[in-house]
Formats: C-alpha cells, sequence, structure tokens
C-alpha cells in the first residue's frame, strides 16, 4: 500500500473509533446519534471529499432516515463523479421527504450531465416550486429549457456533426459525463431523435440507418480522426430487469457493426453500454414516452 493511502486509512480508521467512543452507548440514542456525529464531523472538518464520503456514507448506514446525510452524501458523490450513486442517494432522500430543494437540484444537474434534459426540468421546476426567489434555479431551468429546443431538431447531416463535436471539442467545458466510466470527460453529446426501436426489437429501421450513415460518414473526416464514440442503449420499462439491460448491449451493438460493416469505423474507435431502463429521457407514463426511451444515444470523446 503506498504511504498516502496508508495514511488516508489510518485517519479515517482512528476518525471512526473516536466518534463511536464518543456517543453514549445507551440503548435508545445509540445508531442515530452515532449518525448525527459522523454527519456533522464530515460537513464541519473533513476538507478531503474521500474522507467526506466515507463519514456520511457511514452515518447513512447507521441512520438510514437521515435524510440530510443522504443529500449531503449524494453531493460528495457527484464531486467524485460517482454520478449513478449520487442520483440514487438524493432519489432515495427525495422519498423520506419530498421538499428537499437541494436533492431536486443534485437529480436534475445528473440527469443534465447524462442528457436526460426532460427529466431534468421536471427536478429543477420541482425545486423552483419550493424555493421561487432563487435565482441559481431560474438560471438552470432557462439552460434546460434552452438545451430542450436545440435537440429537438430531426436528421443531422453529416458535416453538421462535425461542425457541432469539432467546436464542442474547443470549449474546454466539462460537457457531459459519460455513463460507462462517470469520470470521463465526454466532448459532446448529441441527441438523434430518430434512432429508435420497436419493441423488443433490436433491428435497425431505414430512418435509423439514414442517420447513422451520416454518423458514419461524419467519423470518416479527418477533423474527425482523435475521435471516439460511445453507444449508450437504452430499453422501456416494460418486462423484467435481466431481458431488458441484455435488450439495451443489442441495440448499442447493432449500431457498432452497422458503423464498422457499412463505414469501415475501426473497432477500437466504439465503445457499447446498455442501460436497460435505468436512464429514461421520458417517463414510462405513455406509448409515446416508451417508444422515445427506445433509443440509443452518441457521445463523442477523444
Amino acid at each position: 500500500m503506498k504511504p498516502l493511502v496508508k495514511r488516508a486509512c489510518i485517519c479515517l480508521t482512528v476518525l471512526a473509533a473516536a466518534l463511536v467512543l464518543a456517543v453514549p452507548q445507551s440503548a435508545g440514542a445509540s445508531d442515530c446519534a452515532k449518525a448525527e456525529l459522523y454527519y456533522r464531523h464530515a460537513v464541519t472538518k473533513l476538507e478531503k471529499e474521500a474522507e467526506r464520503e466515507y463519514a456520511l456514507r457511514r452515518a447513512v448506514e447507521l441512520c438510514p432516515s437521515n435524510v440530510k446525510a443522504r443529500v449531503k452524501l449524494g453531493e460528495s458523490l457527484m464531486k467524485l463523479r460517482k454520478l449513478d450513486a449520487a442520483a440514487d442517494e438524493f432519489d432515495k432522500a427525495l422519498k423520506m421527504d419530498s421538499n428537499l430543494v437541494e436533492a431536486h437540484v443534485g437529480l436534475g444537474k445528473i440527469y443534465s450531465i447524462q442528457g436526460r434534459y426532460e427529466m431534468a426540468k421536471k427536478q429543477y421546476e420541482a425545486a423552483l416550486k419550493l424555493n421561487p426567489a432563487d435565482e441559481t434555479i431560474k438560471a438552470g431551468l432557462k439552460a434546460l429549457e434552452a438545451k430542450i429546443s436545440s435537440e429537438t431538431g430531426g436528421f443531422k447531416k453529416a458535416q453538421d456533426i462535425v461542425d457541432r463535436v469539432t467546436k464542442s471539442a474547443k470549449s474546454g467545458g466539462l460537457g457531459n459525463l459519460m455513463g460507462f466510466q462517470e469520470y470521463t470527460e465526454a466532448k459532446d453529446r448529441i441527441r438523434f431523435n430518430n434512432i429508435l426501436f420497436d419493441e423488443w426489437s433490436y433491428q435497425l429501421k431505414n430512418e435509423s440507418t439514414r442517420q447513422l450513415s451520416e454518423i458514419g460518414t461524419a467519423l470518416q473526416s479527418k477533423s474527425m480522426g482523435q475521435f471516439r464514440v460511445l453507444v449508450e442503449g437504452h430499453t422501456d420499462n416494460r418486462g423484467d430487469l435481466e431481458r431488458n439491460n441484455r435488450l439495451s448491449w443489442d441495440r448499442a451493438n447493432a449500431v457498432r457493426e452497422f458503423l464498422m460493416e457499412n463505414h469501415g469505423i475501426a473497432p477500437d474507435k466504439i465503445e457499447t453500454q446498455g442501460h436497460g431502463y435505468s436512464k429514461p429521457r421520458f417517463p414510462n407514463d405513455s406509448d409515446e414516452h416508451r417508444r422515445e426511451n427506445r433509443r440509443v444515444e452518441i457521445v463523442f470523446f477523444e
């Protein structure tokens, strides 16, 4: 073990022991009292994010109903770019108390990073309803509405794709984080609203292949030579988890195979990831929304 890591482990062990010894071991106040000490120590004393995460996670483990600790844990996980874990903590907190503004905003930020702008908008709207005077929330909601408006277009030509991706690459911003490596920076996530699938199918439709041909042509251009893509597969929420997970991988791989076979894109330039029904674009509350959720999304990165 490296000395720095070893020292960090020793510090966390000493912290845990000190907190346990500091709490009276009475029958009535044990676990949630310990959790409160972990929570207070995390938010007032700890500066290193990994240590804050550890202390907050212990607080939540000891007292699952401590929503303050859950929200702070979610925020800590976001800073560490563990987005799925952060979303899970915010979601659990909101199920216990739907009036948590910070949890709504946190979920909104994660959904936005994942390209799920409609879902993000709902979270920002809920936060603004709870805190109508918050200018930061207003600005976030306005930015999301603009993003949704800009992503409603249909067929995208190869040159338009090249122009957008190369421009994004020069922007220097964080952009969107990739689903299969939450710590990895992506240069752009482009929403293609025409790469959709019939229920329980991973066969590409004619409309989809026309759009994929433009994507393949874009990837063949010299200015895109340094770029790779992640193809994310998604499903609606009908059926069991295992079948949907497998289907989402099949959809992503169908796109990968099309780009390799029809446009000569090298295998090492295309990653795939299946998300099942865990990351819907819309709530699965209508046939139209379920249709929109049966999709693939394309993330470009270097």
